[in-house]
């Protein structure tokens, strides 16, 4: 997505290419090196997250997964009901923070499972 929005926006691509470079993609150590049957074969970090780091999860939230927040964007970006607009934003801001913490906590469950094989 950051390529996709460095070409979007060229004026930015340096600087988005410096965020890039600083982020390390969780999918592939997951899918080499670890399965819970809670996945239920899936690797989404929907899947991946309850069962790796319990009891943090999306249900709560009024956005909950990454199809619905880009529909919800570009309806926010369209919408002229300003009060609309910045509850749909909200919602926006509190999935991308989930997703940001998922991550994290995610990253310190597999480093904490490589500490208990070794």
């Amino acid at each position: 997505m950051l390529r996709e929005l460095a070409a979007a926006v060229p004026q930015r691509a340096t600087a988005l290419a410096a965020i890039e470079a600083r982020l390390f993609d969780l999918l592939p150590v997951v899918r080499n090196c670890c399965y819970h049957p809670d996945f239920r074969g899936s690797f989404s970090i929907k899947s991946v997250l309850p069962a790796l780091a319990p009891g943090l999860g999306y249900d709560d939230l009024a956005v909950a997964d990454g199809n619905l927040a880009a529909a919800l964007h570009q309806r926010a970006l369209a919408n002229d009901n300003v009060v609309e607009r910045q509850q749909t934003f909200a919602a926006l801001r509190a999935y991308c923070q989930r997703d940001t913490l998922a991550t994290l906590e995610l990253r310190k469950a597999l480093a904490a499972l490589a500490r208990s094989a070794v």
